[in-house]
């Protein structure tokens, strides 16, 4: 098998493979995240990760990083989730950064303090470092946030304002 089957393999082990969490029991919050187009790109001015991390520096601004594959099913999923109002409002506290795990393999290897499963969504300083406090509830992937529910990632945000 060849080295890049092997790699999405365990990347399917380690992120998608795990049990879907629960849907919102909150009928409006879905609906409005599934109503608007993935990472929703309207409403999250997402920048590529240099130009963000520049930006954040100058702005000193936290970043909220988001590491994702276009073939992961959690990381569709996740992308809906940017299109809740109350993240849509929180973003623009943060510079927003969002990166193609498969195209950009330096950044996903610089962060990847828990494993190398996507999506994984880190809350960092204006210098890039992690903000250890802006985490998941979840006990095993720390940066695997709700992929259903903007909650917990709002939480994760709240946490380094």
């Amino acid at each position: 098998m060849s080295t890049v089957r092997w790699i999405v393999l365990a990347a399917l082990l380690a992120g998608c493979s795990r049990s879907t969490p629960e849907l919102s029991s909150d009928p409006d919050a879905s609906t409005q995240a599934a109503s608007v187009e993935p990472w929703n790109p309207a409403g999250i001015d997402w920048q590529p990760f240099d130009e963000g991390l520049a930006l954040a520096k100058k702005q000193n601004k936290r970043v909220c990083l988001v590491l994702f594959t276009t073939w992961c099913p959690h990381c569709k999923n996740y992308s809906r989730v940017f299109g809740d109002p109350r993240l849509v409002a929180r973003a623009k506290d943060f510079v927003m950064i969002r990166v193609d795990a498969d195209l950009n393999d330096a950044v996903a290897r610089r962060y990847r303090p828990d494993g190398g499963y996507v999506p994984r969504t880190f809350i960092l300083d204006s210098d890039g470092n992690i903000d250890p406090a802006a985490v998941s509830d979840n006990p095993r992937y720390k940066h695997f946030f709700d992929e259903s529910r903007a909650d917990s990632l709002l939480r994760a945000m709240g946490v380094a304002r």
